[in-house]
């Protein structure tokens, strides 16, 4: 009996281990594609669309949802992640020159905290405090 409890604790411990490193390499990979879901910004939600390609980031419109980011606010540029950080480097506005002004804290520029989740295809992460706290929650599309 004390045999097979010391096993199977040694192999929950072992299983344990290697789950806490599959949640740690996961921090610093996104998977190309699409992530569509909402961001938190001043006790409102807003619909977003973001296009993951190697290092490189596309926002997208929402497609008429009601709460959205700007168009004015839309950009390109690139992103790198790694201990638990997500960085966004803005190349250029997706749509320069849209009439619509653009609240600076919407832009998605800057260092976010990376936040594991249980699944593969979510990503959730956060910038900013108080007034200018802004949170992403995005599903990977399966566009099969």
């Amino acid at each position: 009996m004390k045999l097979s409890f010391f096993i199977f604790l040694i192999i929950s411990i072992l299983s344990g281990c290697k789950g806490s490193a599959e949640m740690s390499n996961r921090i610093s990979v996104i998977e190309n594609g699409i992530y569509m879901g909402y961001f938190e910004y001043q006790d409102k939600n807003y619909w977003c669309e973001i296009e993951f390609t190697n290092d490189q980031y596309i926002e997208w419109p929402s497609g008429g949802a009601m709460f959205q980011k700007s168009y004015g606010c839309l950009t390109v540029g690139t992103w790198s992640a790694g201990n638990g950080k997500l960085i966004f480097n803005m190349g250029s506005y997706k749509m320069p020159g849209y009439p619509e002004t653009c609240v600076p804290d919407m832009l998605i520029t800057g260092q976010y905290n990376f936040y594991d989740v249980s699944k593969s295809d979510s990503l959730v992460f956060e910038k900013g405090s108080n007034a200018s706290r802004i949170k992403y929650h995005l599903i990977k599309l399966q566009l099969d």
